[in-house]
């Protein structure tokens, strides 16, 4: 597995979900005859803006090098408050639950009340307090909060994306899915030996 640093950026009901500064990834593994496989993993540049008094997002999402823009209303989610509470850096917690429409996995989503924002990681939120956590399919993809700082936002903390061909969610998916086809036909990665 990877782990990847992101930061959501807050204030009011507006958000921005991004990656945050972080070097290329780099890993050398032998592959067995001697020779050394070197990867750069880069990560692609994924933002999620929301504003949830204009009921409204939009994302900029990359796949395989070329960049597109969704925009799209706020889709209300299906949460289930189940009354169970943990603490998370020290603030406390509510768990929330749900199954996605799209994958129909299992999301458990740990939010605080402490900070009244309806917002969370990647496309997550629609609560009543912060998302700290989030846990997608038993552990296949878990978000977890590390640091919160409070601090006066510049106009570019929370710019819209934007340099993107637009698209529909639905095209995109499209677009993903026979990328991830093409790609399975080909055996998936690439590797360039030196």
């Amino acid at each position: 597995f990877r782990t990847n640093k992101m930061q959501l950026n807050i204030r009011g009901s507006e958000s921005l979900f991004k990656a945050a500064e972080q070097p290329n990834e780099e890993s050398e593994s032998n592959d067995g005859n001697g020779t050394n496989v070197r990867m750069v993993i880069r990560v692609p540049q994924n933002e999620t803006y929301r504003n949830y008094e204009a009921q409204k997002t939009i994302e900029l999402r990359e796949l395989a090098g070329q960049k597109f823009l969704i925009e799209d209303t706020l889709k209300r989610m299906p949460w289930k408050l189940t009354g169970e509470t943990k603490k998370i850096q020290s603030y406390d917690c509510m768990k929330a639950t749900m199954t996605s429409k799209a994958t129909n996995q299992p999301i458990v989503a740990w939010f605080t009340e402490a900070i009244p924002a309806p917002s969370g990681p990647a496309g997550f939120g629609g609560l009543p307090g912060l998302i700290l956590e989030v846990d997608v399919n038993e552990g296949d993809m878990l978000y977890t909060m590390s640091k919160i700082e409070f601090k006066k936002l510049t106009g570019s903390d929370l710019k819209t994306p934007s340099g993107g061909k637009k698209i529909t969610d639905a095209e995109f998916t499209k677009k993903r899915d026979e990328f991830m086809k093409e790609m399975g036909g080909q055996g998936g990665i690439r590797i360039i030996r030196n």
